[in-house]
């Protein structure tokens, strides 16, 4: 198995968002894509690797974010970065709750 390194390298936020379909775009003062957000208050930060949500106090790195934007566990959203950052040929990635 690839360490996770390698996978959070190959894999950022900003990936993650646009695969999603998230709208808009990460930045360091940005709307939370996980929920109605009246005021600016998510970051992505640390060249895409790390994200805060200021509201909430949810923070981490793309595999975090992966859990919360598939609902899923850190196996799967492991799974899901590695197939994605090119790691897994043919690996399924599970639909967009």
């Amino acid at each position: 198995m690839e360490p996770l390194s390698t996978i959070k390298s190959r894999y950022r936020i900003e990936d993650a968002w646009f695969d999603q379909g998230f709208e808009g775009r990460p930045s360091k003062c940005g709307r939370s894509p996980f929920r109605n957000d009246s005021k600016p208050s998510f970051s992505v930060f640390a060249d895409g690797t790390q994200f805060k949500d200021h509201a909430t106090g949810e923070a981490g790195d793309v595999i975090s974010f992966l859990q919360l934007a598939l609902k899923c566990s850190f196996e799967e959203a492991v799974k899901v970065a590695k197939s994605r950052a090119g790691l897994t040929p043919g690996a399924q990635v599970p639909a967009k709750p």
